[in-house]
């Protein structure tokens, strides 16, 4: 089929040396640089290096943005280190809700923060922990104030008990996210202990970030991968030497209405993938376009004669349902392992870091560039040719400057041509650098133009309201770590403090909604990433436990069906067949996603997610002028704002209701 747009990714590879280890692989286990950010390209081997370090005895934390990624590298990591001698069962740690999950089925006495607890303190067992951030931060700021008599965790364990502590796939951090990273990258530059690692194919620069948290910048190494284009061609074992990432991997534009009308399309490809015993990947931007399409998707691959057992559907929703499950259309199951089946359709959550069989990828053209790059670099593993076939859409290229950018780059080079990955990413990457770019001496003051909103400015802000977090999560029988926090803080965690002891205003213990604003604010911390709220899905045989729940009013079909609320408040909607049959069958309405905002004087709204802050800036704004705005609230509504403003945060209802009747934040 003619592509409106073609090209070839030339194959590239890395030096190994007598070792096996690449340049990169062997500074990441010899740089003695406390912070160290590092980018290679996808199948370039990084996060083995790291379980390299493990079997040779060091002590790893292994931090990964999904479960899913997690639970991947967990048993990668597993069958590497079992062959330790003498064998160590447990030298693989897995900190995830997943995890916990499990374990309590297995056990219902089972505490996740005591285990975990024991697998870092425990020299003699476990070596390479992998874990989501959300699992480290609530270790930090939740478990830490649980009261004398339990084990808390705290800085000290990172210090004392660890070797490396690794963020992988770190361009995928939200700016409220950072917060994790800024603290662990302050604490390593300003202690002999762990090294901290940064680790990315599509890396953004954060360095500013960290200098204006105030790590010096001798304390911080930035390196990349040493990449050969187009390597001598003959088998690796007669070129001693190198290590072949990819193949050539050709990538066609092509213009078609749906995802599955681009793979009927695609048939003889497709059949000639699966004839080399690889893997068709799928890959969607939009969850509700995966769920809409499974039937049709399911009749095509029926033809290509692709049975539903070898075809595995990933997504938040199908990860979320109770169990594996075989619907006739696709097996369910997130403890699945992606490689053992012929087709993979996805979302974004496949896009960092999971392995796969591909040897074709048919793909919507992500959420921005760095997402496209990285679904192209899970195609073509090792010394094998790979397709990528990617849908264009006009009306989106409209509406997304960044696509629109990235595909006139891309027409500059030639359809047709053979370009080499370096200048691939170099095009592809332009704008995002242009975007992540920091304008002199903006991060390091503290009034921020009203119009700045990169990711570097939340970011600092975001991390020193976690580590004021931290501070204040302190139990009482930890007075000396609070004061070691204290003195390594970084200057605008002061600032952090201020501003919400004057919203607090002179209220005590737990009077005064200046104080429940303030403590929900600080509870923005817990929260890495902006995650939709969710609905239970009751199908027939089937529990779905993340569907949006902004569905049911986008879709007026969803609507006919028993919405019921538990004691706790949980939803669940009931249907009386499918999911994807239901969302098939109607038509979605526009629906904007909203959110709660409160104020420091109690007054709250129900605005669209998108116009939160602003919404919240310009109703203080009101408020403070208003005749009869008494001096206190006024000074409580401009210390709000400021915090609003530099973070990008607001609190919630949900977070008001969390705060209330606790101490701890």
């Amino acid at each position: 089929m003619t592509a409106d747009l073609s090209l070839v990714i030339a194959r590239h590879a890395v030096p190994s040396g007598p070792d096996g280890l690449s340049p990169l692989q062997a500074r990441i286990l010899s740089e003695p640089a406390p912070v160290r950010v590092f980018s290679a390209p996808t199948g370039a081997g990084k996060s083995h290096a790291f379980i390299r370090a493990a079997a040779d005895g060091q002590r790893v934390l292994f931090i990964v943005p999904t479960r899913r990624l997690a639970q991947n590298l967990a048993q990668d990591a597993a069958a590497a280190l079992a062959q330790l001698d003498p064998p160590r069962p447990d030298a693989v740690g897995l900190w995830s809700s997943d995890e916990t999950q499990r374990q309590k089925q297995r056990d219902p006495s089972y505490r996740p923060w005591s285990a975990r607890i024991r697998q870092v303190t425990d020299f003699d067992g476990t070596r390479f922990i992998v874990a989501t951030p959300e699992s480290v931060a609530l270790m930090l700021l939740r478990y830490a104030g649980s009261g004398p008599g339990s084990d808390p965790f705290g800085a000290s364990y990172l210090a004392q008990y660890l070797d490396h502590i690794v963020f992988d796939e770190f361009h995928a951090i939200d700016p409220r996210g950072f917060g994790l990273c800024a603290f662990v990258a302050c604490l390593c530059a300003a202690i002999e202990g762990p090294r901290v690692t940064f680790l990315s194919a599509t890396p953004v620069d954060i360095v500013p970030v960290l200098a204006a948290l105030g790590i010096p910048a001798d304390r911080v190494v930035v390196g990349a991968e040493t990449v050969l284009d187009d390597p001598p061609s003959q088998p690796e074992q007669v070129t001693p030497g190198l290590r072949v990432l990819h193949g050539d991997v050709r990538l066609n534009f092509v213009t078609e209405p749906d995802m599955t009308a681009l793979l009927e399309k695609h048939a003889e490809e497709v059949e000639a993938c699966l004839a080399r015993q690889k893997q068709v990947v799928v890959i969607f931007d939009s969850l509700e376009e995966l769920q809409k399409q499974k039937q049709a998707l399911a009749t095509v691959l029926s033809r290509f004669r692709i049975l539903p057992n070898r075809r595995l559907a990933i997504n938040s929703i199908d990860d979320s349902a109770q169990g594996s499950s075989l619907d006739g259309l696709f097996v369910t199951d997130r403890n699945a392992d992606p490689r053992t089946f012929d087709v993979l359709i996805a979302t974004s959550s496949v896009e960092m870091g999971v392995t796969f069989r591909a040897g074709m990828l048919v793909m919507d053209a992500g959420h921005d560039a760095l997402s496209f790059v990285q679904r192209v670099g899970r195609v073509a593993r090792a010394d094998e040719p790979g397709l990528v076939v990617v849908r264009r859409d006009p009306s989106r290229e409209h509406r997304q400057p960044w696509l629109r950018t990235m595909l006139m780059a891309l027409e500059e080079e030639g359809t047709g041509q053979r370009i080499p990955v370096s200048r691939f990413l170099d095009v592809v990457l332009r704008s995002i650098r242009q975007r992540f770019a920091v304008p002199a001496g903006v991060l390091e003051a503290d009034d921020v133009p009203k119009a700045f909103r990169t990711m570097p400015q939340r970011a600092v802000w975001a991390a020193c309201l976690f580590w004021h977090a931290l501070e204040r999560a302190r139990p009482r029988h930890l007075a000396g770590q609070e004061t070691v926090l204290r003195r390594l803080a970084p200057a605008k965690v002061r600032k952090v403090a201020a501003l919400l002891q004057t919203v607090a205003g002179d209220d005590t213990g737990r009077t005064g909604f200046g104080a429940d604003w303030a403590r929900a604010f600080l509870k923005q911390a817990e929260t890495l990433r902006d995650i939709a709220p969710t609905v239970v899905v009751q199908e027939p045989g089937r529990r779905l436990d993340a569907v949006p729940l902004h569905w049911i009013n986008r879709y007026p079909v969803l609507q006919a069906f028993p919405l019921v609320a538990d004691e706790k408040g949980n939803w669940t909607l009931f249907l009386d067949r499918p999911l994807h049959e239901v969302l098939r069958s109607g038509e979605s309405v526009y629906s904007r996603k909203e959110r709660s905002v409160l104020l420091p004087n109690g007054q709250r709204y129900r605005v669209p997610a998108a116009e939160a802050v602003s919404r919240a800036v310009t109703e203080m704004a009101i408020l403070e002028r208003r005749p009869g705005t008494s001096a206190r609230l006024a000074a409580q509504l401009r210390a709000a704002t400021e915090l609003v403003r530099l973070s990008g945060l607001i609190p919630d209802e949900e977070a008001l209701e969390a705060v209330r009747g606790t101490a701890i934040l």
